[in-house]
């Protein structure tokens, strides 16, 4: 048997953690037409999980789109990439994909290319598009309208790390996004991020184009209960020996991250693959073995901080991350002046270094943290 835990990537099926709970909330909010916004920290699968609910969906004959803004770095772009994805929602042949951008899209040119498989595939160039980029945005966002209309179907349609959608001219390109799209029927639109700061601005944010657009769902770790079970199957179903206690062990080593449950239970995997037998000891050499391999990518995070940054993190990992801007904390650990903190903690959580969680802020890499401890601290 293969090794069953992956990370860096979607999963599904077997190598998909459950959660259920959200699975049934999710479709049941957008069989009903709810629109949402899914949000989280990076890595806890909200990728993965929007993925297997799009999957449900489709098999009750709802068109799905997917759509990641990390993709997106222009108007350009994002047009050709919207076109694709829903090319690929319209589930028609060829001849009648052509004939559905024609008569919907203005100056647009379908044709067909045959790929190394020999399978014909859908492309579409468009004439004259810088001068008309604002009338071409107006016919891709209603094309999941006319999509609904047409195939008399549901559709539902994913932006996936829409934090980024930023960068396509501000404000202004939600704005346009939102006149277009808000009195669109039997669609529902899901807006997923991971930058969590900013989704919830652009949500709550009075003079947000994506003010109160839809239902918030922030996604949590998942339940200890739950790793428990998914490790314990996933590693008895290889024939490997491994106790409750251990893998509650795990569980504690990685704070219920799912990730990096994935990454530490990957390598306790390769490390017992000859005599398949899990023990504690085996935790602290696959610990090892995953500093030792980020060592380089760690000490090039810690480079690029400044000095105050550095401090600061120091300072998360020696007292933890409560009341950080008091006198007491500041003082106990050497900080500058608490309109500094406050900078030095936002670039942090800008760059995804840290997390703040009910008020606490913390260093969610556990691995890196570590590794401070060991190098730095």
């Amino acid at each position: 048997m293969e090794n069953p835990f992956f990370y860096g990537t979607t999963v599904s099926g077997k190598s998909f953690t459950n959660r259920q709970k959200e699975i049934k909330e999710i479709v049941g909010d957008l069989k009903s037409g709810q629109n949402l916004f899914i949000y989280s920290p990076r890595r806890y699968g909200k990728t993965s999980l929007i993925k297997v609910v799009l999957e449900k969906l489709k098999k009750e004959r709802f068109a799905t789109i997917y759509l990641d803004f990390y993709q997106i770095y222009s108007k350009e772009r994002f047009i050709d990439l919207y076109s694709r994805a829903i090319a690929n929602a319209v589930n028609s042949k060829i001849e009648k994909l052509i004939d559905f951008f024609k008569r919907n899209v203005r100056n647009v040119i379908p044709s067909i290319t045959i790929e190394e498989d020999g399978k014909p595939k859908l492309q579409l160039e468009y004439s004259n598009r810088k001068g008309n980029i604002y009338k071409l945005l107006e016919d891709v966002y209603q094309l999941p309208q006319k999509l609904a209309v047409e195939k008399k179907k549901k559709v539902v349609v994913v932006f996936d790390e829409f934090q980024e959608a930023k960068n396509l001219n501000g404000d202004q390109f939600g704005k346009e996004l939102r006149a277009n799209i808000q009195h669109h029927e039997k669609i529902s639109y899901v807006f997923m991020g991971s930058k969590t700061h900013i989704l919830l601005n652009m949500f709550n944010d009075k003079n947000s184009a994506f003010y109160k657009i839809g239902k918030m769902i922030y996604l949590n770790k998942l339940p200890k209960k739950d790793l428990v079970s998914f490790i314990l199957k996933r590693f008895r179903e290889g024939s490997y020996k491994i106790s409750v206690d251990t893998t509650e062990e795990i569980c504690n080593i990685t704070k219920n991250h799912p990730y990096y449950v994935q990454m530490i239970c990957h390598e306790i995997w390769e490390i017992c693959s000859d005599n398949k037998e899990v023990e504690k000891r085996d935790l602290n050499i696959a610990s090892d073995r995953i500093i030792k391999n980020q060592s380089e990518l760690y000490l090039r995070i810690w480079d690029s901080l400044s000095i105050h940054q550095k401090e600061l993190l120091i300072a998360l990992i020696n007292s933890g991350g409560e009341s950080i801007f008091s006198k007491a904390y500041r003082e106990n650990n050497k900080l500058p002046i608490a309109s500094t903190v406050n900078k030095c903690i936002s670039a942090l959580i800008a760059k995804e270094i840290v997390e703040k969680n009910k008020g606490i802020y913390e260093v969610p890499d556990m691995f890196f943290a570590k590794w401070l401890e060991n190098n730095i601290v």
